[in-house]
């Protein structure tokens, strides 16, 4: 059953005058070289995490008919508070402290009220999500897309700029600094803010390449910061992108913190190479280092959203954060990803390890923050089938309950010991070092450059007790392999644990279980002594003691 929010919101809202905000519960103070977010109320350290709670719905864009399958989480007639009230209570039970949505901009039932203004009753709707994910002590970060669709928002297409590369211009500044200033002002009025994590005023921020400004080869063009710039020129159109968003970012947050002072204002990216199929182009790291948000906020992802009409490998987390331009831990501002997750293409067991996986090598870049993409697939037909923090195996493993810290790895039987240790190999081709074959990342991959023999040894920190092993293969072309496997204790020799002797092709998973767990092994190496073509790994796994790595879905070829 749809439940719209109280009527008695909408008539405190028409009848009330506004009043300082109270002040946000979070904040950001100094902290281990960079900011940290910290609790207002108690002084102590807050690390968000959480996840996405996301409903969608095929939706009437305009008058003319037109339908878009699009966020509907807070819409008109369609706000479904009892839905919104058994996930809120199953997050707190779960032990998450944050929740991320969507606004909708783009639907006749969405923010906009058909006039010029915001909807009231929209407006209802979200702040009655606000009071019942505060009453579960469940902070919200709220986001958008681009501008309300429809008349008094989106400013007019111009020769020189159109659809969302408006945002470079005065009209698509003031835009954006109307929306949010209106928005505070009259969410306020119906409830107390104070459950605001953080105003994320624009997700994952873009331009497109193939429009105006961006796709003429001539001339100049004058942007919203007074800075004028050569269309024929590709560096210059870069710095009129950087420019450009950097000054958004300033005018929208100082009029954010004009109507609410103690407000963290952000805008999360996504990763550039996965927009490049759509003419939709970013320049993250510019922006991340000089711009005025409050917090930086990425978002990386296992595998690719077949959705996004790109076929882009995924890639090991160090990659993807290379595309950031970010190299170490920042100096300043705090560094979270309120999205990361992962397509559903594993095995609920491996999809748990891999998402763990990847929140403990974030902690190296300083990241102190994670929201899964997402709850639950509320709606299908979904954009894509994703690992969700309902699933109870994917849920418990990022359960603050199960893991209070968040960069260590959970201590179960079957982690994969060998995720992100320290690897040497034999060669190595330019490009493909030997961190690629740990990086829990099955298309990337360890390429040796040679033929056989060749070899990779990885060092696990530690003696540790060993239940089995799993290595992907990369190979082309198929035919006959013969690896060893062999393992030591620290100052031992090399011992045989294992060969792999048979006919093999790229994607196959090779797996070995010993009668009895592998006691006192610190360092593994895999030699490859026979082989077609060029030795390579796309990732070598190592399982703590007490479980088989034998899954069957898994035994033979990944997808």
């Amino acid at each position: 059953m749809k439940v719209l929010a109280s009527a008695s919101l909408i008539v405190l809202w028409a009848a009330s005058g506004l009043a300082a905000l109270p002040a946000h519960r979070i904040g950001i103070r100094p902290g281990n070289g960079s900011g940290e977010f910290y609790d207002r109320t108690t002084g102590e350290t807050f690390i968000p995490r959480g996840a996405n709670y996301i409903r969608l719905a095929n939706q009437v864009v305009d008058a003319s008919g037109a339908i878009s399958y699009n966020h509907s989480t807070f819409d008109v007639g369609g706000y479904d508070a009892e839905t919104a009230e058994t996930v809120l209570t199953q997050m707190q039970a779960m032990g998450f402290n944050t929740v991320r949505v969507f606004l909708n901009v783009c639907c006749l039932d969405g923010l906009n009220d058909g006039q010029g203004g915001l909807s009231a009753p929209y407006l209802a709707n979200f702040a009655d999500f606000l009071v019942r994910a505060k009453s579960h002590n469940l902070l919200v970060i709220v986001t958008k897309l681009w501008l309300p669709q429809g008349v008094g928002w989106k400013p007019p297409d111009t020769p020189q700029f159109v659809s969302v590369n408006l945002r470079l211009t005065p009209a698509g500044v003031a835009a954006q600094v109307r929306f949010w200033t209106e928005f505070i002002q009259q969410v306020s009025a119906l409830t107390p803010m104070d459950g605001v994590f953080g105003y994320e005023y624009q997700n994952e921020p873009y331009f497109y390449s193939d429009q105006p400004p961006l796709s003429l080869t001539s001339g100049t063009v004058t942007t919203a910061n007074g800075g004028t710039y050569d269309m024929s020129d590709p560096a210059d159109k870069q710095r009129m992108i950087e420019d450009g968003l950097i000054y958004e970012i300033s005018q929208v947050h100082a009029a954010i913190l004009a109507v609410d002072p103690t407000a963290l204002v952000t805008a999360p990216f996504a990763v550039p190479s996965s927009q490049a199929a759509t003419d939709k182009i970013m320049y993250p790291a510019a922006v991340l280092a000089a711009s005025e948000l409050d917090y930086n906020d990425v978002h990386p992802y296992v595998t690719t959203d077949p959705n996004q009409g790109t076929a882009v490998e995924e890639a090991s987390f160090d990659q993807i954060m290379q595309q950031f331009g970010i190299t170490a831990p920042p100096q300043g501002k705090p560094l979270m990803m309120s999205e990361f997750g992962e397509t559903a293409i594993y095995d609920a067991a491996t999809g748990a390890r891999t998402l763990e996986n990847w929140q403990v090598k974030s902690c190296s870049y300083g990241i102190s923050g994670w929201l899964l993409w997402l709850w639950a697939n509320l709606d299908p037909p979904a954009a894509a089938t994703y690992w969700t923090a309902a699933n109870p195996t994917i849920g418990g493993m990022l359960s603050p309950l199960n893991r209070p810290n968040a960069c260590q790895p959970g201590e179960y039987p079957g982690r994969n010991i060998a995720f992100s240790a320290s690897a040497t190999a034999s060669s190595s081709a330019a490009g493909n070092p030997p961190s690629l074959a740990v990086d829990g990342a099955f298309n990337t991959q360890w390429v040796s450059g040679g033929k056989a023999p060749q070899w990779l040894e990885i060092d696990l920190g530690a003696p540790s007790s060993i239940a089995g092993f799993r290595l992907t293969v990369s190979q082309n072309p198929a035919g006959a392999t013969v690896h060893n496997l062999l393992g030591r204790a620290p100052g031992g020799a090399y011992q045989l644990l294992y060969t792999f002797t048979g006919n093999t092709t790229g994607g196959d998973v090779l797996t070995y279980t010993p009668p009895v767990p592998l006691t006192g092994i610190e360092f593994i190496r895999v030699e490859t002594v026979q082989s077609p073509t060029t030795v390579a790994w796309h990732e070598i796994e190592v399982f703590s003691a007490g479980e088989s790595p034998s899954h069957p879905e898994r035994n033979r070829r990944r997808p």
